[in-house]
Parts: structure tokens; sequence; C-alpha cells
């Protein structure tokens, strides 16, 4: 249970182990939704005729703009995400630079 591997974390790491991969994560989703919202807005923004407010729209341009957010959030997440996950799975000494670079020189 999620309480159990808590305190098995805590146990063996201590409170600090709870934070292992922590600042990879804000690495990952400040540009992440950086994009994300730039995206949207970008595509909001593509979709509106001349003279129209974004908050008129409509449903399927919203939608439109909510799925090329997402494409782009992802586009820029992925790779960081799969270091972060690696990081807090395997524990390297390295630090996230680093572990970054050995990723990309062994794959």
């Amino acid at each position: 249970s999620p309480i159990n591997i808590t305190r098995n974390i805590i146990r063996t790491e201590g409170i600090r182990g709870l934070f292992h991969g922590l600042t990879t994560t804000l690495v990952r989703e400040c540009p992440g939704y950086g994009c994300f919202f730039g995206g949207y807005e970008l595509t909001r923004t593509l979709l509106m005729h001349k003279n129209q407010k974004k908050e008129d729209i409509g449903f399927i341009k919203t939608w439109i703009s909510g799925g090329m957010a997402g494409i782009c959030f992802w586009i820029v997440m992925f790779p960081i995400d799969a270091v972060k996950s690696r990081i807090q799975v395997f524990k390297p000494k390295m630090n996230f630079p680093k572990y970054t670079l050995q990723i990309i020189r062994n794959e």
C-alpha cells in the first residue's frame, strides 16, 4: 500500500527519500506547462476569425486548442520525464545534467 511504501522509504532513506527526483520533476514541469499554455493560447489565436474574441471561438476550436497544448506539453516533457523516472528508480550519484548527458551518450 502507499502508506507502507512511504514508511519503508522513510525507514531506509529518511525524509529526504520522499523528495528524491523532485528537482527533475520541477525541471520537467516548468517548461512543460509553459509550452502547454503557450501552445493553447497560440492555437486559440490562430483559430480565431478577424475581430473575434478568444472566448467566442466555440467548443470545437477550444477542444482542438487543448489537444495541441497537450502535444506541445509532451514533446517537451517526454524526454525529461524519462530521465526523471530513471533518477527516481536508480538513484544515481550524478546530478540531473550529468545523468542526462550520460543517457544521451549511451542511448
